[in-house]
């Protein structure tokens, strides 16, 4: 288990870096969990956030300078 603090918190919006310098919102968090290897993140997307998905948190951005990863 990782000792370090988890990079998001529940309810954080989450990002991806497109081509062009774009960016997209993914969805919000909705849960936070190491895997024993890297942090994950569960988050609700689409239009009614009315479906779910996972992803290493390491890929994800905040929003803002898209130049600073987790």
């Amino acid at each position: 288990m990782s000792t370090s603090p988890p990079p998001w918190s529940v309810g954080e919006h989450l990002w991806r870096r497109l081509d062009g310098g774009r960016r997209h919102h993914l969805g919000t968090i909705t849960r936070v969990w190491h895997d024993g290897d890297r942090w994950m993140v569960e988050y609700d997307y689409g239009a009614l956030a009315d479906k779910t998905t996972t992803a290493p948190a390491a890929e994800m951005y905040r929003a803002g300078p898209m130049t600073r990863p987790v």
